[in-house]
């Protein structure tokens, strides 16, 4: 009779514990050696506390949200949709709902319940987690693989590397993964911070601090095509809010490369121009009655008040130069990673190195707000982990 392979997975996050249940549940002995002091307390960061935990969107539908890169997940979400992640939490005691906007949080509404469920299901599976354990070396045997810690070298017959990136780095992502798989060969692309507040280099906003306002668009760098809508939050260093988070980490990589960043905001994006050239030339204060009161005051006092027709308008376009991010301490994801065509997409494992597994943010692969992201920690993670232990 064949004996239970062992696995050691590498970062006790969303991707590493879906991937240490998935492994545990097809009969493998699975250790998770995790660098923070708890495994899972990402997941309390996240949703504001709620833990958004997948959107409500059907495979194909997610993957063509993503972009070009959504082709690599096909095989994950056939290993775990959206609404298999839903009934994964469900049969564990945290059923979830839809809300408007279509992202899917628990009923209880809180991120703690998501992470107790996963370490009660790995412990009733036998996952043995370590926690505050370093893994400062990965090596391939002729019969497995040693994983080095302060401890010594360990051996096993498999590795799932999810470590994570480099967001919320008190939480353990702080970017090891990434030293581990280049070592082997691995190529990584230069990770930058996304879903992360940014900072302005012209915008005074001592007036606006605080204030919310929605819906806007915003375009980047004059592109004719908005690239998000939504909610935009002015802060005492720049601008926040969903809005701006979903399109950050176009604007950290082209911050990255050199490439100089202006936000253009269409504050009142269901009203055509000519309407609003209108207003303004006829009354300029009839704004004040379609946006919020602060907000109009800074623009009659400036912008409007040097505003003359055939210029640019500076309600559809009120524009913001972007000095940089927030950088990696207030960033909930990474974008960069190790390069996915390093990976086998059917299983997760490298083409450099049978036995080594990938999952989660680790690798070159992010989406949008809205549970995007868990959803490819969770189907990353499970195809790995039973992948892993199919081998």
């Amino acid at each position: 009779m064949k004996m239970p392979g062992t696995i050691c997975v590498t970062g006790g996050g969303p991707a590493g514990l879906m991937a240490a249940i998935a492994a545990a549940r097809s009969g493998s002995v699975v250790t998770v050696m995790d660098h923070s002091g708890g495994a899972g307390t990402k997941l309390l960061l996240t949703g504001g506390g709620r833990c958004n935990i997948t959107c409500f969107l059907h495979s194909a539908d997610f993957v063509r949200r993503l972009g070009p890169k959504g082709r690599f997940l096909g095989h994950a979400l056939a290993s775990m949709s959206p609404g298999a992640t839903r009934e994964f939490f469900s049969l564990a005691g945290v059923p979830t709902t839809v809300e408007a906007d279509g992202r899917v949080v628990p009923v209880s509404q809180r991120a703690v319940d998501v992470r107790r469920a996963l370490l009660e299901m790995a412990a009733t599976l036998g996952v043995r987690l370590q926690t505050s354990v370093d893994v400062t070396g990965i090596k391939r045997l002729d019969d497995g693989w040693a994983v080095t810690t302060g401890s010594g070298s360990h051996r096993f017959d498999k590795v799932i590397l999810a470590t994570g990136g480099m967001s919320y780095a008190s939480t353990g992502s702080d970017g090891s993964g990434y030293r581990l798989a280049t070592a082997l060969g691995h190529t990584l692309t230069r990770p930058v911070p996304a879903e992360v507040p940014l900072i302005s280099a012209d915008l005074d906003t001592s007036r606006l601090q605080g204030l919310s306002v929605e819906p806007v668009a915003i375009s980047i760098n004059a592109d004719r095509r908005p690239r998000t809508r939504g909610s935009l939050l002015f802060t005492h260093f720049g601008l926040s809010g969903p809005a701006v988070l979903d399109i950050s980490g176009d604007v950290s990589r082209m911050l990255d490369e050199g490439t100089p960043v202006t936000l253009s905001i269409d504050l009142l994006p269901d009203t055509p121009a000519k309407e609003v050239d209108e207003m303004l030339q006829s009354d300029p204060r009839c704004i004040q009655g379609r946006l919020p009161s602060r907000l109009a005051a800074f623009l009659k006092d400036g912008a409007i008040s040097d505003w003359r027709p055939g210029r640019p308008n500076p309600i559809k376009r009120f524009t913001v130069k972007i000095a940089r991010t927030r950088g990696f301490d207030h960033a909930m994801v990474t974008r960069g990673g190790i390069v996915t065509g390093e990976i086998d997409p059917a299983t997760m494992q490298s083409r450099l190195h049978p036995g080594l597994f990938f999952a989660g943010e680790i690798l070159d692969l992010d989406g949008p707000m809205g549970g995007f992201n868990l959803q490819i920690a969770w189907a990353t993670g499970h195809l790995a982990g039973t992948s892993a232990s199919a081998g």
